[in-house]
């Protein structure tokens, strides 16, 4: 019997571990954000929206979102980039103890590279703090004292809270470090202007307001200066010399900027649900995400429509749905509206158009589409759904959007060497049930 129990336990571990394992692979898609088209809501309004909105989409386990150029909105993926610079910054410093200083080096670059390149929207600049300056002694130990002296000014300039000291480091490098911070000159200032109305700046992780301001004593050196709209983010790097004020104009522009521009003018001039796949599918390809989300807000009577639309990795419509806003863009009604008709976004299989009424039920409403793109909207009466829809009409967390495949889960084979097994395991036990016990041998398995 303890035979039989074991042959048992091995098969459940075998057909078990195998889609816990496979699942652990799946990693969340990427949506990109287009934007709000506003339509006749004022500026602050239509921000208060959007933010609205992209907050409700950042809540879903299932895919992150991204602007349409592909920088995060979402900081579960600022944490996997951080995450990552962390492991490069501790390897460095691993190999950096086992005296390996050149591929200390190589660690320590490429974190910072990627810190630069995808984190500087941080507000925590730390692990960046952190990772120069095991750079700048890595270098430093291997007779690079010139280059150590440039690192520690690029650290300086970012004003870091925790400085090298003798109870840390040795006494010629404390030296070096007092002898960069000496030279560094008077501080300087940073005036930032956005094109684009409605952004807001941080430099170096510190939030400080809406554009157009002035940042005041900046201390000389390399900077990072981000502009953030709830549709998107922008960065660039400067350099402040001593007792100067350097002038930042932060304007989004390229290929990306360009296709979402696109996309909301096929909105506002109401040039037809066919003239938009072609620019939704250029986002997807330029953010590298699955699918494209967009809204709009329209006059319908005396009351807005809020319209958002999820267009597929081919630029085709897969649902647009609507819900009319009767009251401020602060109130809780509102934000529930918002909760449903995002749900109904990804609970809505069929390609077409839906409403959320105003007792928060999914009524089908093919028109939906046309009331998003187009200018002439078809007449029909609501069509409630055939099939029992999803709870979406109760308040309450939205349900993940659906997987549209199943990645190596749904490959046949995996299930065929699974179902091999189990036969496998079947036959054997089979065979261990017939055979006689034996009288010499003792097999035990231990499961961890």
């Amino acid at each position: 019997m303890r035979r039989v129990t074991t042959i048992a336990l091995l098969l459940a571990l075998v057909v078990g571990v195998l889609p816990e394992a496979t699942a652990k692979k799946r990693k969340a898609r990427r949506y990109a954000w287009v934007g709000l088209h506003r339509g006749p809501l004022a500026p602050s309004a239509g921000r208060a929206l959007e933010t609205l909105v992209v907050d409700e989409l950042d809540g879903y386990d299932s895919f992150r979102l991204v602007d349409a150029a592909g920088h995060p909105l979402d900081g579960r993926l600022l944490a996997q980039e951080a995450a990552l610079v962390s492991k490069l910054k501790n390897e460095g410093i691993d190999r950096f103890l086992r005296f390996e200083h050149k591929a200390a080096l190589a660690k320590f670059d490429q974190a910072v590279s990627i810190f630069e390149s995808r984190l500087v929207t941080l507000q925590d600049y730390e692990l960046l703090h952190d990772t120069l300056l095991a750079k700048a002694e890595a270098q430093y130990q291997s007779g690079e004292r010139g280059a150590a002296k440039a690192t520690l000014e690029n650290l300086l300039a970012l004003g870091p809270k925790i400085a090298p000291s003798s109870r840390t480091h040795p006494a010629p490098f404390v030296k070096l470090w007092d002898t960069a911070k000496r030279e560094m000159g008077a501080v300087g200032r940073i005036a930032v202007e956005c094109a684009d109305p409605g952004c807001l700046v941080q430099v170096d992780g510190q939030r400080l307001g809406e554009a157009p301001l002035v940042a005041t004593r900046i201390i000389p050196g390399q900077h990072y200066v981000v502009a953030t709209w709830p549709h998107g983010v922008l960065q660039t790097t400067v350099r402040v010399s001593a007792g100067r004020e350097t002038a930042v104009r932060l304007e989004r522009s390229g290929p990306a900027e360009e296709a979402r521009q696109a996309l909301l003018e096929v909105i506002d001039r109401r040039l037809g649900v066919d003239a938009a796949p072609e620019h939704a599918a250029r986002i997807a390809a330029l953010a590298r995400a699955r699918n494209t989300l967009v809204a709009t807000v329209k006059i319908d009577g005396d009351a807005l429509t809020l319209v958002i639309a999820r267009h597929g990795r081919d630029g085709a419509p897969i649902a647009v749905g609507q819900a009319r806003i009767t009251e401020t863009i602060d109130s809780p009604a509102v934000s529930a509206s918002v909760k449903r008709l995002c749900a109904g976004l990804f609970v809505e299989k069929q390609r077409g158009g839906f409403e959320i009424d105003t007792n928060g039920a999914l009524v089908v409403r093919p028109s939906v589409p046309s009331l998003m793109y187009a200018s002439r909207v078809a007449s029909e009466a609501p069509t409630k759904r055939t099939a029992p829809p999803p709870p979406i009409g109760v308040v309450g967390p939205a349900p993940p959007p659906p997987e549209e495949d199943d990645g190596l889960l749904g490959e046949w084979w995996l299930w065929a060497i699974v179902g091999g097994v189990a036969v496998a395991g079947a036959t054997v036990a089979g065979v261990v049930l017939l055979s006689p016990d034996p009288t010499t041998t003792n097999f035990e398995v231990r499961l961890p």
